[in-house]
């Protein structure tokens, strides 16, 4: 079978978790025997890519991966200026698309496969699309009223393409419910999680760490829940409550609170050094109010970590009561009461939470599970869309 994946970006040219995701998707569904057309958009020159593309995975060079960079188009500034840049880049995608092989599907994140889906070109010769719209964020909270605006128009843009689209892919059961919602057919509804590179894996979940050490990891917005995270850290330290809370991301330094109890370790690229502070914690606290299914939830849980989180997106589906605390979003009280349980938490109790953590992802959420997952839905999608196009050809 040969696939194109259609992204934005690419890890590491681009920070973010649908880049990531694109890269470790593509890798292992080549893994599993197929072939990936791998179309990816970069700011600057597509020559000038260090490292190169084929590099990224490494010892992985066997792969059948074909690596497509195409620069990102350049609109100039107005109010909405990135929905405009969004079509281009999905046209400049498709026509890339189509100057090589056919493929016999289309994995589309994003607005990648808005063109096509928009185009009144009817023969456009294309396989079936799926598109992952990931956290869909444009429909959940919003933090300012530009903010507001910003996801007004983004959930026109989004909300049309998923209806036109074929196939839609679902992290999981949240962001299903959200589909049902928006107006997608159920069973246009495919399964395509978010996944954890095996390298991330601990052998086992550290002794609880005295004090207890907490993590948070990433950015100063609103939807993470920052501001209230940090009042609740103002009442836990004037409590004289025993913790070290651990924040990485760029968090303004006059945004952040002088305490011995709180280290700000700043942005942080290194992928071992992330993975050093995480094993030196015992909780990780993602108090965000809205989400999709955050990377570093699962990066909590590789690395042995229990989690308090929010109920938002598809958090549930890595967090319960077995690994951690789950709790409502925007709730200073909830957020507090839960911390206060974690610090006081018996250490033979946390330890199994933190152990629990370890088999689930584990068992659940490697790549290696996920790849096989979409592939099997895109699969039932290409035998479906046979049916339904029985004169299609590619």
């Amino acid at each position: 079978m040969r696939i194109a994946l259609l992204t934005d970006g690419l890890f590491p040219y681009k920070i973010g978790g649908m880049q990531k995701h694109s890269l470790f998707l593509a890798a292992h569904l080549a893994k599993l025997g197929g072939e990936v057309d791998l179309y990816f958009i970069v700011d600057g020159n597509p020559a000038h890519l260090d490292p190169k593309p084929e590099t990224l995975i490494e010892a992985e060079d066997h792969l059948k991966i074909n690596y497509h960079a195409l620069s990102r188009p350049e609109v100039p500034y107005f109010p909405g200026h990135y929905l405009r840049q969004s079509y281009l880049i999905s046209k400049k995608l498709i026509a890339a698309l189509q100057l090589n092989q056919p493929v016999d599907f289309i994995y589309a994140q994003g607005l990648t496969a808005w063109y096509p889906l928009q185009s009144k070109k009817k023969k456009l010769g294309l396989a079936p699309i799926g598109v992952n719209p990931h956290g869909l964020e444009m429909f959940q909270l919003a933090g300012s009223w530009k903010a507001a605006m910003k996801q007004r128009m983004m959930r026109w843009a989004m909300s049309d393409n998923l209806k036109k689209a074929p196939f839609v892919f679902s992290l999981g059961e949240g962001m299903s419910k959200l589909l049902l919602d928006i107006g997608i057919n159920e069973k246009n509804i495919l399964l395509s999680p978010n996944g954890i590179a095996s390298g991330w894996m601990s052998r086992e979940a550290s002794a609880h760490h005295k004090p207890i050490q907490f993590l948070f990891v990433g950015r100063y917005e609103f939807r993470k829940g920052v501001e209230e995270l940090h009042a609740v850290l103002r009442r836990l330290l004037d409590a004289n409550q025993p913790f070290v809370f651990h924040l990485v991301g760029p968090i303004p330094k006059e945004k952040r609170i002088e305490h011995p109890s709180l280290k700000y370790w700043g942005a942080i690229q290194d992928e071992k050094q992330l993975q050093s502070i995480f094993s030196s914690c015992d909780v990780l606290a993602c108090p965000s109010h809205s989400e999709g299914m955050p990377t570093v939830i699962l990066e909590a849980m590789a690395r042995g970590l229990a989690v308090l989180a929010t109920d938002v997106g598809t958090v549930r589906s890595m967090v319960s009561p077995d690994n951690g605390w789950l709790i409502p979003p925007r709730s200073a009280d909830a957020l507090e009461a839960a911390l206060m349980e974690a610090i006081h938490c018996p250490e033979e109790k946390l330890l199994k939470k933190k152990q629990y953590s370890l088999q689930k992802v584990r068992k659940n959420f490697l790549w290696e599970a996920v790849a096989n997952t979409t592939l099997r839905e895109i699969e039932r999608a290409i035998t479906h869309w046979k049916k339904e196009q029985p004169g299609f050809r590619n």
